[in-house]
């Protein structure tokens, strides 16, 4: 099977179209989303150029030895400004650093898993932002993110934008740890488990107190 060679690259050197390129690391997975948002006002030549790329394989990695035959699954839906394909692909951990679309598109990038944490480094030149403004880059997850250099964080996703101003000279970091939840999880410290069960003892010492008292002023209400 003749394998495509670019993937990002080629969709985006259309212009007027934009990237988010988002990943969700809340699971035993990576799933990796590609959406590729296509104005209605470009032009009829050009969505045919980009039609007939989706109507073949993509391939998700260029590792092939490890990675032969995995292509994405491609969906096209309609919105009132033209219309969006998605890209999706749910990555093993240890196979995703070989993904085509990081591959194609970053100068340097690094990627370390571990039984405990995941890393990523990405430096140097963006090869794949030709005629787009920007090109959005979202990290999702449930789990402690223990450093990153994010421009934006919402709640439990890490943003960075890549556009004219810094695509020679890209610089994201980012790690996270597998085992221990996201620090925007409620998780009771030792400290409060200790003064939520003191308060708990105190406050049935006080009920058995006061049932106790009240008992003692009911006898000697009967006496009188």
């Amino acid at each position: 099977m003749k394998k495509n060679i670019l993937l990002l690259g080629l969709i985006l050197i259309f212009t007027g179209c934009s990237c988010d390129y988002n990943l969700d690391m809340s699971g035993d997975k990576i799933n990796e989303e590609l959406n590729l948002n296509i104005p209605a006002s470009l032009s009829s030549s050009k969505k045919d150029e980009i039609d007939k790329l989706f109507e073949t394989n993509l391939d998700v990695y260029t590792d092939y030895e490890n990675g032969s035959g995995e292509i994405y699954n491609i969906n096209r839906s309609f919105v009132d400004n033209g219309y969006i394909y998605k890209l999706k692909y749910d990555h093993d951990f240890d196979k995703f650093g070989n993904s085509r679309v990081i591959s194609d598109c970053f100068d340097d990038f690094q990627f370390k898993n571990t039984d405990e944490f995941i890393a990523i480094k990405a430096s140097g030149r963006f090869s794949c932002m030709y005629d787009n403004n920007k090109i959005n880059i979202n990290i999702t997850t449930d789990k402690y993110v223990s450093s990153n250099n994010a421009s934006k964080v919402v709640n439990n996703t890490y943003s960075w934008e890549i556009n004219n101003s810094n695509k020679d000279d890209v610089n994201i970091e980012y790690m996270m740890y597998k085992n221990y939840p996201s620090k925007n999880e409620v998780v009771p410290k030792e400290g409060s488990l200790l003064k939520n069960i003191f308060y708990t003892i105190l406050l049935f010492v006080i009920f058995i107190g006061s049932a106790f008292g009240i008992n003692i002023l009911l006898k000697k209400i009967d006496r009188i």
